[in-house]
């Protein structure tokens, strides 16, 4: 028998062993792949309900900057001026949330009338201020059922029981 023999058997058990690695990784990588190519969709849907809320929401605004009055929007009176509030569905379960200090002559005017719709004449003149624009979430919520997690000791194989106080 020759002495090389034994050579060639780690050999191939070695390249056996990295054949074995590279197609573990091999699987590994093109499960990774398609996780983050769901997330990548997953993203893209969310950032284009997003910018959608967003333009929808630019026009409501625009829309009582111009003096009309949005069934959605909210109107109340501050020492400031008046505040307009509304929230626009930004997909699944989150809103854009929009309010708005509406400032100018034409918040002014209508405050004093008393009257409970936009500011009719408030232009592009006016004053306004943009106190919050943020995306929140707008699903229903609720609490979590109580687990019961420590049963006590009376039913441990030691027969241990909690001291009493």
């Amino acid at each position: 028998m020759r002495k090389g023999s034994s050579f060639s058997g780690v050999v191939t058990l070695v390249v056996i062993f990295c054949v074995l690695c590279l197609s573990v990784f091999a699987v590994l990588t093109v499960a990774t792949v398609q996780r983050e190519h769901t997330l990548s969709l997953l993203t893209a849907e969310r950032a284009t309900a997003y910018y959608e809320a967003d333009s929808k929401a630019c026009g409501i605004l625009k829309e009582v900057l111009d003096g009309g009055s949005p069934e959605e929007v909210a109107f109340t009176e501050t020492s400031d001026g008046r505040l307009a509030s509304f929230s626009v569905a930004a997909g699944g379960e989150q809103e854009l949330q929009v309010s708005v200090l509406l400032a100018g002559k034409g918040a002014a005017q209508n405050a004093g009338a008393g009257q409970t719709g936009a500011p009719e004449d408030a232009g592009a003149g006016d004053a306004y201020r943009i106190l919050s624009w943020k995306l929140a979430y707008a699903g229903g919520w609720e609490a979590d059922e109580q687990m019961d997690l420590f049963g006590g000791f009376e039913d441990s194989p030691m027969g241990l029981a909690l001291p009493e106080f």
